[in-house]
């Protein structure tokens, strides 16, 4: 195939003609691309495609260069050679102002010029670049309308922090109620938004949550007793926040006419399991922690109404950082033991457990807020990525290829044996609500070992770094 031929492989109608000059075949051979990137240096990239138009991968000078380099043949496919994790934007991200200044801070880092834009099945529709970006970013913060208020419930702990920060700046109303047992107070750091409230105060006290309900569409239910170890230390207060709190709150906010209610829950309500595990899937929990999610899901559940819509997200273990650190999850925690003792202690390790990123999650709860309220009616949704179920062992071996001299040491102790042992498959969040991880393991590691290194005094084994105790 010819330079240019590949071209006509874009068939939307939508696609703009700056595009088409930039679309090579992923057979095509590399002399086919240098010749675009000559006739394109304004750009300077070719961008790669399949039969059908889908993406594949971008070439630059630079991907060229390194090819040659190595000993590649003019001849050689561009599909071998090309950036198959090239940075794209899709459509529906344009409204997203932290999606869209994340990738614009990608591209400078790379000292790239431009991003293909993808339509929701993947094909190449038009090429953005940095300047424009800066540009729709302005567009979106002066002329977008502020969005309805959004009530979030335990707002400053570790998945409530990047949320909040995640609406805000999709152009939400954001109000929190947090009680700050933690004592971390990196919510604050944004107390000047001027869309955002901040209070403080106890979810089991209704007087409170009535008067935080008001003028709410939309409530995000984060606050709990988090953990299993933190579930059975004290149970009483578990039972309180997770279960009858959680009921309550659901109660007010449908009584006052607030139409979404996403309640997050836990993948630890499958306890054990020894085929993968779907929302339809026998429950068995194994602690106190779980007993109370299953409780709460069952009790918001059944208030399910035409002017009152439940949704629960079944979330996966989370990693990676957030304002609100914590370092008693299993990827944050060996991230932080490879830095300050070059050791791992690992119980068991054959566990299996589905593994999530921060940012991840907060991308699921803002996508329910936003679908048409038919697809999320009465639904439970596990969230996460059929790939990112790993065994405990392999965190850890994930850990010590980033951080080479890390000793990983195997412990048979079954006291402190963690017996949960669960694989999960997430197939319906990505085909009823098109979601997506796009987060990487080792990235977040490396991520969170700089920031470990970069507070070299900073205790991470203190309650404001911590739910309770280690937490897989």
């Amino acid at each position: 195939m010819v330079a240019g031929k590949g071209r006509a492989l874009i068939k939307s109608d939508r696609v703009s003609d700056r595009v088409r000059p930039l679309i090579i075949h992923a057979q095509d051979p590399l002399k086919n691309a240098i010749t675009i990137i000559d006739e394109n240096q304004y750009f300077g990239l070719a961008i790669v495609v399949d039969n059908n138009g889908k993406f594949v991968g971008l070439l630059t000078s630079g991907d060229i260069y390194r090819a040659i380099f190595v000993g590649r043949q003019l001849d050689a496919k561009v599909r071998e050679i090309c950036n198959q994790n090239a940075i794209t934007l899709n459509t529906s991200d344009f409204n997203t102002r932290s999606i869209i200044r994340k990738k614009s801070k990608i591209l400078l880092e790379k000292k790239g010029k431009c991003i293909p834009i993808l339509n929701d099945t993947s094909e190449v529709i038009d090429v953005i670049c940095i300047n424009e970006l800066e540009e729709h970013l302005t567009n979106i913060s002066n002329n977008s309308p502020t969005k309805s208020r959004v009530l979030v419930v335990g707002g400053a702990g570790y998945l409530g922090t990047v949320l909040t920060r995640r609406l805000l700046d999709s152009g939400y109303k954001v109000r929190i109620i947090d009680y700050f047992k933690h004592q971390n107070f990196a919510i604050y750091d944004l107390e000047n938004q001027e869309n955002l409230e901040i209070l403080q105060g106890d979810i089991r006290d209704i007087r409170e949550i009535v008067t935080v309900l008001e003028g709410v569409r939309s409530v995000i239910h984060l606050a709990a007793v988090v953990g299993d170890p933190a579930g059975s230390n004290n149970p009483k207060e578990t039972i309180e926040i997770n279960y009858l709190a959680s009921k309550m709150i659901a109660e007010a906010a449908k009584y006052a006419s607030v139409s979404r209610f996403i309640f997050a829950s836990t993948c630890s309500v499958y306890g054990t399991g020894n085929a993968e595990l779907s929302e339809t899937a026998p429950l068995n929990p194994l602690s106190h922690y779980a007993r109370t999610k299953i409780a709460a899901e069952q009790a918001i559940l059944s208030m399910n109404s035409d002017d009152f819509t439940p949704t629960i997200l079944r979330m996966a273990t989370l990693y990676g950082l957030s304002p609100r650190m914590r370092f008693d999850l299993v990827v944050n925690i060996f991230s932080h033991k490879a830095i300050r003792e070059k050791s791992i202690e690992v119980f068991g390790g054959e566990q299996w457990r589905p593994l999530l990123n921060i940012e991840d999650a907060a991308q699921a709860f803002q996508r329910v807020l936003e679908v048409p309220i038919e697809k999320i009616q009465n639904q439970v949704f596990n969230v996460g990525f059929e790939e990112h179920n790993y065994q405990i062992r392999a965190v850890a071996e994930m850990v010590k290829d980033v951080y080479p001299s890390t000793k990983i040491k195997v412990l048979k102790d079954h006291s402190n044996l963690d017996e949960r042992d669960y694989k999960v498959i997430f197939e319906k969040i990505r085909k009823v609500l098109d979601f997506k991880p796009e987060h990487d393991i080792l990235h977040s590691i490396k991520e969170i070992g700089e920031f470990v290194e970069n507070n070299p005094h900073e205790d991470y084994s203190s309650s404001k770094y911590t739910n309770f105790s280690l937490q897989y």
